[in-house]
């Protein structure tokens, strides 16, 4: 039994899996057509897979915080997306689409002015009012913002997760909010693509609500365009509930006062089986008014009218957006740590390691000890590295000890400047995230090898003037995303007490790794960022030098040494050991290129 459960399980996921690579299939389908045919393109390709990156650091010039966990929201001051996997072609659809949609709630939403309702219903329609003025004066400053906001809007309707889609198996609320929405992209965002879905979903108001409603209630919402601030929203939110309540009054004492005409009444018997419902009530085929022209019409109305005060779908176009989100994670990336996202420090104790066997912890934590003590000359190779020669400049000064030959023929003409002035070239600071891979295949001694010697690697990052330096392993104590030894500002002494018990286990989901130190790194003000990976896994090398690139738009730089001879490390600056004995030696001479590129610890002739 518990065997055919999990196989019954395992094809359930598989199912989900397939179903969700075919509805992003259809909308990246529509979007390259869409983005083929408009010459208008809103960002180039090159920051299409960057775009969680891209749009943080954006972001983060006006002091907005981005967290890539948790559901689509914003709380005034930071913004929240969702976990994504940087590899979907609609990741950037989404993030620049939905995410400088969010962006605009923080710039000009006025939140308090949301915290006064009580209002469920109230608050969900302010929210669409919101949505579309904040989008408005958003378009004008982000050029192109509305080309992929109609990309996304275009995307969810292909993947069939456009609840406005299908008019009839939405609620009465659900069907309000749409149309409100939908009309209003088109009226005052220009959204002609939407037009078609917003005419049938007109259709289906009128036909439930009623004629006399619906005029109402675009006339009422029309006129308030443009919107001035969020209390306005608000109270045309209010003004639009207030409606709705007189109109299902109004039709309710219609229904009442409808008065039968006896000489037209139908036989009833041949109602017979139906006059009555479960509960004993009178049906419609059993009130003799039913039977009167304008009767079921105003019945109708009445009902639907009644059933938007009662309805509890008023989250629906939230809804709507978060399970297009859904598709753009597989399960690699859904597996994420949250904590990660955000980018809190994930720390993990030995407790929460259940795969590390302790008899095998208390061995390697003795190993680590017994290694550490003796790899002081660890530090010095590395630190030695980050140091490099430049030439130092000289310039004229009118005041020094060494005279320039040349200039002393020019002081006849009134030249002052004779004096030789060297002038020493800074190196730029920079943070450096160092990611070892602790797989299964990275056990015993080479475990400890590889953590001794990232360890010394940082510790010596640190000691270089200018460098900051942190240190993460994958996969995290979950098997998933990955966990932080170090932050920072983790003491060399604490980041030991983390990494001296781990021995080798799970797999190595570089994507995730790289991803999590981008947004990592992304967020920091140094003006060099790099990324040392040292793993000894082999790697689908197309999607990890996509990932890479997408780093480099955002100035983050990646080195990688590979352990192996079956290792394939990608990049720019890559170096292959056959063995952890020889790590050192060749991190030394990566540190050592990255020193010259990126300028650091530069030091004068």
């Amino acid at each position: 039994m518990a065997k055919d459960n999990a196989l019954n399980e395992h094809q359930r996921r598989l199912k989900a899996e397939s179903v969700k690579r075919e509805k992003a299939a259809r909308a990246t389908e529509v979007v390259e057509k869409m983005f083929d045919e408009d010459v208008c393109r809103a960002t180039g390709r090159t920051l299409e897979g960057a775009a969680p990156l891209v749009f943080q650091a954006m972001c983060r010039r006006e002091g907005i915080r981005v967290y890539f966990t948790h559901s689509p929201m914003t709380d005034g001051h930071g913004i929240w997306l969702g976990s994504l996997d940087l590899t979907s072609p609609l990741a950037s659809v989404f993030v620049y689409g939905h995410g400088c949609h969010e962006r605009h709630h923080v710039v000009y939403t006025d939140f308090k002015a949301f915290q006064e309702i009580d209002n469920r219903a109230i608050h969900a329609i302010a929210n669409i009012f919101e949505d579309v003025r904040i989008d408005r004066l958003g378009s004008k400053d982000y050029a192109g913002y509305l080309l992929w906001r109609r990309a996304l809007l275009m995307a969810i309707k292909a993947s069939g997760e456009a609840g406005w889609a299908e008019p009839d198996n939405l609620s009465f609320a659900g069907l309000l909010n749409f149309w409100l929405l939908l009309t209003l992209e088109v009226d005052q965002l220009d959204m002609e693509c939407l037009e078609e879905d917003r005419q049938r979903l007109d259709e289906c108001v009128r036909d439930q609500f009623g004629d006399a409603f619906a005029n109402s209630v675009l006339g009422m919402v029309r006129s308030a365009y443009p919107l001035a601030n969020t209390t306005s929203a608000v109270c045309l939110a209010k003004r639009v509930w207030a409606t709705i309540k007189r109109a299902s009054t109004r039709a309710r004492k219609a229904l009442e006062s409808f008065e039968p005409d006896v000489e037209e009444r139908s036989d009833a018997l041949e109602f017979q089986g139906s006059l009555f419902d479960d509960n004993g009530v009178v049906t419609l085929l059993g009130d003799p008014r039913s039977h009167r022209p304008g009767f079921a019409e105003l019945h109708k109305v009445a009902r639907c009218l009644k059933g938007l005060l009662e309805s509890d779908g008023w989250e629906c176009v939230n809804a709507t957006f978060n399970n297009f989100r859904q598709i753009l994670q597989n399960s690699q990336f859904n597996n994420t740590d949250e904590s990660v996202g955000d980018m809190r420090p994930n720390f993990a104790s030995q407790d929460d390691y259940h795969c590390l066997d302790p008899k095998v912890a208390e061995e390697q934590t003795a190993a680590f000890r017994a290694m550490w003590a003796t790899s002081g000359s660890m530090k010095r190779l590395f630190q030695n590295a980050l140091t490099h020669l430049v030439p130092t400049p000289v310039r004229l000064h009118h005041m020094g000890d060494e005279l320039d030959d040349d200039a002393l023929a020019l002081m006849p003409t009134g030249e002052d400047r004779v004096f030789r002035h060297e002038t020493l070239l800074m190196g730029r600071d920079m943070a450096v995230e160092i990611l070892l891979d602790t797989s299964g295949s990275m056990d015993r001694l080479p475990m400890t090898e590889a953590k001794v010697t990232a360890l010394r690697c940082m510790e010596a990052c640190r000691a270089t003037p200018g460098m900051k330096a942190s240190l993460s392993l994958f996969p995290g104590a979950g098997y998933r995303g990955i966990t932080t030894a170090a932050t920072f500002e983790t003491s060399l002494r604490e980041a030991a007490s983390r990494i001296e018990f781990i021995d080798g286990f799970g797999s190595t989901p570089i994507l995730q790794a790289l991803y999590c130190s981008g947004l990592t790194l992304n967020a920091r003000s140094e003006p060099a960022k790099v990324i040392f990976v040292i793993t000894d896994g082999r790697f689908d090398t197309e999607s990890v030098t996509s990932m890479i690139q997408d780093l480099k738009v955002c100035g983050i730089h990646v080195a990688m040494v590979g352990i192996g001879s079956d290792c394939t490390p990608c990049g720019a600056h890559t170096a292959t050991v056959e063995s952890t004995k020889d790590l050192a030696k060749a991190m030394s001479g990566l540190l050592s290129q990255l020193s010259r590129t990126l300028r650091l610890g530069s030091q004068k002739v």
